[in-house]
């Protein structure tokens, strides 16, 4: 965990260096800077700038000027960090208050600078042997001397420094330590990639056990064919490691982050995107991405991705890739209905969009609506709503029943699977809803075929 009274800080990550970790405290009057580099994991890389920070307020503290350098053998990799830290007054033991060159060292104890605001050009600062009021190597179970300000028992558990009541007022800050979870963008490069190849062979089991009780409902042949033609395809796909359909989608990502997460080593964004192209390409999956809507150059890896962010409390990351083909999409709409029209209007809007999308999503459908906030959020709530498994209850009684009886009504027209007749028009209807404005009532539908594709990873 990082120290409590960190302010900033900046990580990296490379396959040479591994983590590194540049970060700034401030207490009162005092400011210091750790780095830390090549650190095997970021647990250690966390710990070291934690005690390199702590170290040096307490040395601050008892009036002390120095440079410490630890290295922490005992680890796969070696670890040095090092910290440079100026006195917080003149009246210090270590001597009159010496001004900073930049980028030089300070002399400690007993290496008077010359008088004045500013050091002569031909000042410079002792060898480093002299620079160190001390210096150490750190193994477990050494038996270590600690400076005055600095106990043996406070050094035992390095994630838990505090400082003691005295200096909370000071610093300015409580107690209280968030823990910050790291995660590397190379893992979620590797995860994205399985879960694009995943979606596209796969069908989730609440999908594919609606397509196996709608068979079983249907009484005519034909339809009861299609359906099970539909199993066997998502059978050999799964066996074989075949896409389920050629349209394996434009990929829509779904990133539900903690506000305690933090991504190291690259953006987020640019992650999930590397993650596409890569699942893409060595999932032998269609790239269907063009780069511009007019101009139709396709990008060759299916990238970019459509990607929504969701903050959430917590340190966990979640993300569900969505691969989504444009037989179904392309039979989506929005509507911006009176709020006079009310469920009569939604349910007229749902059930006449269903009919005139016919046997282009390639049904059995399931019907994602979203009702309310403005038109965009309308859209995206119809894009989340298809994500609910197949057989669950919403949790409004009033969507409940709005849901029931929308099925029933589409599923009487008689679309039926691969729109050739039969009971079995749409396996679901999902509906999500948020406040919306007084003058308004946005409603939106989105359709996905049976197929519906979708699945989620959890860090």
């Amino acid at each position: 965990r990082m120290h409590p009274y960190v302010d900033g800080l900046k990580t990296g990550w490379t396959n040479a260096s591994k983590h590194n970790l540049i970060a700034t405290a401030k207490s009162g009057d005092v400011r210091l800077v750790s780095v830390v580099l090549g650190a095997p994991t970021s647990s250690d890389l966390t710990n070291s700038s934690s005690f390199l920070i702590e170290s040096g307020f307490r040395t601050v503290e008892s009036g002390g000027r120095i440079k410490v350098t630890a290295q922490l053998e005992a680890l796969e990799k070696g670890v040095s960090v090092d910290m440079l830290m100026d006195a917080p007054d003149a009246e210090s033991p270590a001597g009159p208050e010496i001004p900073a060159v930049s980028g030089d060292i300070m002399p400690v104890s007993g290496d008077k600078a010359p008088e004045g605001d500013i050091l002569p050009s031909d000042w410079t600062p002792p060898r480093l042997e002299d620079e160190l009021e001390f210096e150490y190597d750190i193994d477990p179970g050494d038996d270590i001397e600690f400076d005055e300000g600095f106990s043996e028992e406070e050094f035992d558990d390095p994630s838990v420094w505090i400082p003691p009541d005295d200096l909370s007022e000071t610093r300015g800050v409580g107690n209280e330590v968030t823990q910050v979870k790291e995660i590397a963008a190379l893992e979620i490069i590797e995860a994205v990639k399985a879960l694009c190849i995943e979606a596209n062979y796969t069908i989730s089991p609440d999908i594919k056990e609606a397509v196996r009780q709608a068979s079983s409902d249907e009484e005519e042949e034909v339809p009861k064919e299609v359906l099970g033609q539909l199993l066997e395809n998502a059978e050999i796909a799964a066996e074989g490691e075949f896409p389920l359909c050629q349209d394996t989608g434009m990929a829509v990502v779904f990133v539900e982050i903690g506000q305690d997460v933090r991504v190291t080593g690259g953006s987020i964004k640019d992650a999930v995107n590397e993650g596409v192209r890569r699942g893409y390409r060595e999932g032998y999956l269609r790239a269907s991405v063009v780069a511009d809507p007019v101009d139709r150059v396709n990008t060759g890896d299916n990238t970019p991705a459509v990607i929504y962010f969701d903050v959430v409390p917590g340190d966990k990351l979640k993300i569900t890739v969505a691969p989504k083909g444009f037989g179904s999409e392309n039979m989506s709409g929005v509507a911006m209905l009176k709020p006079s029209d009310g469920i009569a209007g939604i349910k007229r809007f749902v059930v006449n969009t269903v009919k005139a999308a016919g046997p282009n999503p390639c049904p059995p459908i399931i019907i994602g609506v979203g009702v309310g906030g403005t038109m965009d959020y309308a859209a995206l709530m119809a894009k989340q709503a298809l994500l609910r498994p197949v057989g669950s209850a919403n949790e409004s009684w009033l969507w409940n029943g709005l849901e029931g009886e929308l099925l029933k009504e589409i599923n009487a027209l008689d679309i039926g699977p691969a729109g050739l007749g039969g009971k079995t028009t749409a396996l679901a209807v999902h509906i999500k809803a948020y406040p919306t404005h007084i003058a308004g009532l946005p409603v939106a539908v989105n359709i996905g075929c049976h197929a519906t594709r979708h699945v989620e990873m959890t860090f």
